[in-house]
């Protein structure tokens, strides 16, 4: 029987979404915890976990899924993603093993401003912008130090478009008015990290809100996703053609 591994529902959002579908047709498990990729120990623990598994559920890049985990999962059949952005999915490996990667529906809109004169004049900065090595650390000390000291400084796309490290200096020297991070270099942030060990907004610092990876968690989007996965496994499970398939 085909089994299921629903990773990171932290919320417990999902199993509304998969309890129409027969036990005797699919089997489930769902993960509510992270399961990050730091080390060789991270590394073995997670194909032990997901060996088993014919199809995973994932909510966005909460779990990667480069091509060497991939490659240790010889019974995996279909990978399940929601979101716009897979940077942490290998999508060239899944081609090449014949997985499916199916998606759900979502749109794309951005806008292209001047970046110097949004650094200038703003008085709220934020970022929604694509990682990759092009991006990488598009907000530097440079950039900081054009912020007036009154902007709040708001990054809920991907940690490394910033340089963290210059980004918590500035703020430790409260240059700017505050920052609000939802997303980190390391995910889960890590307890021993200046961000949540330093006092913020004392002794001349700038104010500082962190959220854990969850800027795009709200009622009707998590359902939303859950659903759509959720007919995804269905199509698959009686050998319909994914619609949104994306390998």
């Amino acid at each position: 029987m085909p089994s299921l591994a629903i990773l990171d529902d932290n919320l417990s959002v999902s199993p509304a979404h998969f309890s129409h579908i027969p036990s005797s047709s699919l089997s489930i498990k769902v993960f509510k915890n992270a399961m990050p990729l730091r080390t060789p120990e991270d590394e073995a623990a997670l194909i032990k976990t997901l060996k088993p598994f014919v199809i995973i559920s994932t909510m966005r890049e909460r779990t990667s899924f480069p091509g060497f985990l991939l490659r240790q999962l010889p019974d995996l059949k279909l990978l399940l993603c929601t979101g716009t952005q897979l940077e942490t999915f290998d999508m060239e490996v899944s081609k090449e093993l014949g997985l499916p990667v199916e998606d759900e529906y979502g749109e794309k809109t951005f806008q292209v401003v001047s970046k110097k004169t949004l650094l200038q004049t703003a008085d709220v900065i934020t970022i929604h912008y694509v990682l990759s090595e092009r991006s990488k650390g598009i907000v530097a000390e440079e950039e900081l130090s054009l912020m007036k000291p009154t902007v709040v400084f708001v990054n809920t796309s991907r940690g490394p478009l910033v340089v963290e490290r210059d980004l918590l200096d500035c703020a430790s020297h409260g240059s700017i008015a505050g920052i609000a991070l939802d997303v980190f270099d390391q995910e889960p942030l890590r307890s021993d990290s200046l961000c949540c060990s330093h006092d913020w907004a004392k002794d001349g610092s700038s104010r500082v809100l962190l959220s854990p990876h969850m800027g795009y968690v709200e009622t009707d989007v998590m359902n939303d996703f859950y659903a759509g996965q959720a007919e995804s496994v269905e199509r698959w499970l009686e050998g319909k053609e994914l619609e949104d398939r994306l390998v």
